[in-house]
């Protein structure tokens, strides 16, 4: 996703999603844009797990990685849930 795309779509959203504008960051990463959102609260960046899943595996559909890794997580927690029959 372009820069300015970005921007534009945070702008648009930011009250619904409740962001301070003052508070987003385009990150670089390999020459790929990484967004970021600084968290006051926590003290902590909070970085969009699809960008990031774009730069470390190149994939050519990052959200459908993402997606796919997501389900087989959630698969082998509940399977490791089960096995123990309680979470490590």
């Amino acid at each position: 996703m372009p820069v300015p795309y970005v921007i534009e779509e945070l702008k648009e959203n930011s009250r619904k999603w409740k962001i301070d504008m003052s508070k987003v960051s385009i990150r670089f990463f390999n020459d790929k844009e990484v967004r970021a959102v600084w968290d006051e609260a926590s003290n902590k960046w909070w970085f969009n797990v699809v960008d990031v899943c774009a730069v470390l595996s190149e994939s050519d559909n990052p959200a459908v990685y993402w997606r796919v890794l997501k389900n087989r997580l959630a698969k082998e927690l509940e399977k490791k849930t089960q096995e123990n029959g309680k979470l490590i």
